[in-house]
C-alpha cells in the first residue's frame, strides 16, 4: 500500500465538496492526494481523461499543477481549461463527456480554497466524498502514470451555444458585477454576445477581493451594484461570487430579487407558456412558493439544501428548474442540468426581453413578507446535528414539522428554518412571516428552543 505525505483533516471533506484553510488544512500535498483517489475511481468508469479548471486565488494555479500530477499518477490524461468559472468546468464535462475537477473557494474568505468534483455526470455524493478520504488509508501505490496534457479553450463554444439556447428579443443595459472573481473573465463578453449592452463592475480578476466579498448571498456585497444600476439608469444588475454559480440580480430601482422569487418569476414565464413546470427548490425557499406554483399548476418540490442535492434531485425527477436560496440555480429547461449563474442571467433577461413590463413590474405578483436575511450562529462541529436532533424532539404548538433537512416549522402567519450547515461549523437559521410582529415572536421561539437544548448558544 501506498503511503501520502500527510494525513488529510477531516475538517476539509464536506458534504458535497473539499474545503478549507490554505496552509492549515489544505496544502498543494492534499489535493495531490485527493486527485489520485479521484483519478482511481474515474478510471474504474473506463474513462481515461479528466477536465481541470481553477478560479483566480493566489493558491489555485499551485493546487491545480498538484491536481494534474495526482491525475497523471492515476494513470490518467489531464485537459485543462485553466482560469475559468465552475459553470464553464460544468459545461466541459458535458461537452467532452469527462469527470471534472475544479480548483475554486468559492464565496468562501479569500484565505480558504477547496475542490468540486464532477463524476459520472453529477456532483459526488457525500458517500463518494467520505469514500475518497477512506480510500486514502489503503491506496495502492502508483503503477500507470500518464503525462498526456492538453490545454483546452472552451469558452468560445460555451459562449456561442448560449447565444442560440437562451437569445433575447431586446437589448438591455446590463450592469455586471464579478466581485473581482473568476466569472470577470468571462460575463462581459456572454452578455455583449446576447447583444446587451454591459457596464463591468469588478470585472478585474483578483483573488485578495479588494473591493467587496463575492458572495451575492449578502446585501452588503449588493450594494456597489445597486448604486451603478441606479447611476446608468440600467435595466437589470447581476452579480456573481466567486466562481460563477451563484447569482444575485437588482432590478432598475435597486431592488434585491432573491433567488427564491426568481424561481416564482421562471415558473410563471413556463407556465404562460402553458408549459407545467415542475421545480425542485431548497428548505430555505419562502413557503408561499408551493402554494402560487400549485396556483399555476406548476409542481412544486421542496429538497435538501445544498447544489449537490438539488442537482441531483433535479436530474432523477426531470424537473425544469431547480434553485436554491444561496443563488444556485439549475435550468435544465432553458439550458444544462448544472448550476450556472450566466445561464441564469441570460434567462432574466430573455424573460424580460418577452414582457411588456420592467422587472419591479414583475416582482408584483410575489407577496410581501417580513424576514430575516439568514442568520448564522457558530457551534462547534461535533455538536451541530446534535442540536438539530434534539430541536427534532421539540413539540411546536399549532406547527407543521418537516425534518427533510433540519428543523422546518410551519405555522399559518409563518416558518422558520434551522439546520446544520454544510459547510462550517454553524447553524443557520431562517424566518418569516406575514407582519413584522409576527416575525419578532417567532424569532422570540427560535431562540427559547435553542436556549432549550444548548443553553451555551450565543446570538448575534
Amino acid at each position: 500500500m501506498f503511503t501520502f505525505k500527510r494525513r488529510l483533516v477531516d475538517e476539509i471533506f464536506r458534504a458535497y465538496d473539499i474545503r478549507g484553510l490554505v496552509d492549515k488544512h489544505l496544502f498543494a500535498d492534499d489535493y495531490y492526494s485527493i486527485a489520485y483517489a479521484f483519478g482511481l475511481k474515474v478510471k474504474a468508469t473506463y474513462e481515461d481523461k479528466v477536465v481541470v479548471a481553477r478560479d483566480v486565488r493566489p493558491s489555485s494555479k499551485p493546487f491545480s499543477d498538484a491536481v494534474t500530477k495526482g491525475l497523471h499518477a492515476a494513470g490518467l490524461g489531464v485537459i485543462d481549461l485553466g482560469e475559468v468559472p465552475t459553470p464553464v468546468l460544468n459545461y466541459a464535462t458535458k461537452s467532452l463527456t469527462t469527470a471534472g475537477l475544479m480548483i475554486t473557494g468559492s464565496h468562501n474568505p479569500k484565505s480558504y480554497n477547496g475542490l468540486k468534483m464532477i463524476l459520472n455526470g453529477t456532483v459526488p455524493s457525500s458517500e463518494v466524498i467520505q469514500s475518497i478520504k477512506e480510500d486514502l488509508l489503503h491506496i495502492p501505490a502508483p503503477v500507470d502514470a500518464s503525462h498526456q496534457y492538453q490545454a483546452f479553450d472552451i469558452v468560445p463554444q460555451y459562449i456561442a451555444e448560449m447565444q442560440k439556447r437562451i437569445p433575447s428579443k431586446q437589448r438591455f443595459k446590463v450592469v455586471v458585477d464579478a466581485g473581482n472573481g473568476v466569472g470577470g473573465l468571462i460575463a462581459p463578453h456572454l452578455y455583449e454576445a446576447l447583444n446587451m449592452e454591459v457596464i463591468p463592475l469588478y470585472c478585474e480578476p483578483d483573488g485578495d477581493f479588494p473591493n467587496h466579498h463575492p458572495n451575492p448571498g449578502d446585501p452588503k456585497n449588493l450594494q456597489d451594484l445597486i448604486r451603478a444600476v441606479k447611476t446608468h439608469q440600467a435595466d437589470i444588475g447581476l452579480a456573481f461570487d466567486g466562481d460563477g454559480d451563484r447569482l444575485g440580480v437588482i432590478t432598475s430601482s435597486g431592488r434585491i430579487i432573491w433567488p427564491d422569487e426568481l424561481l416564482l418569476l421562471m415558473t410563471y414565464y413556463l407556465t404562460q407558456l402553458n408549459h407545467p413546470a415542475k421545480v425542485v427548490y431548497d428548505v430555505k425557499c419562502e413557503d408561499y412558493l408551493a402554494e402560487l406554483m400549485y396556483q399555476w399548476h406548476a409542481t412544486p418540490m421542496m429538497w435538501k439544501t445544498g447544489h449537490s442535492f438539488i442537482r441531483n434531485k433535479v436530474q432523477s425527477e426531470g424537473a425544469d428548474i431547480g434553485g436554491e436560496m444561496s443563488g444556485h440555480l439549475f435550468l435544465p429547461y432553458f439550458w444544462y442540468d448544472f448550476d450556472d449563474a450566466f445561464a441564469a442571467g441570460a434567462v432574466c433577461l430573455k424573460i424580460l426581453s418577452e414582457a411588456d413590463k420592467t422587472l419591479d413590474e414583475m416582482v408584483t405578483i410575489i407577496p410581501e413578507r417580513f424576514n430575516t436575511p439568514e442568520i448564522i450562529l457558530s457551534v462547534p462541529e461535533e455538536k451541530k446535528f446534535t442540536i438539530v436532533k434534539s430541536l427534532q424532539a421539540l413539540q411546536f404548538e399549532g406547527g407543521e414539522v418537516d425534518c427533510i433537512d433540519g428543523l422546518r416549522v410551519r405555522f399559518s402567519d409563518g416558518w422558520f428554518l434551522v439546520r446544520a450547515s454544510n459547510t462550517t461549523s454553524a447553524l443557520t437559521i431562517r424566518s418569516s412571516a406575514t407582519t413584522q410582529e409576527k416575525l419578532n415572536i417567532l424569532n422570540q421561539r427560535i431562540q427559547a428552543a435553542l436556549k432549550t437544548v444548548y443553553p451555551e448558544i450565543k446570538f448575534n
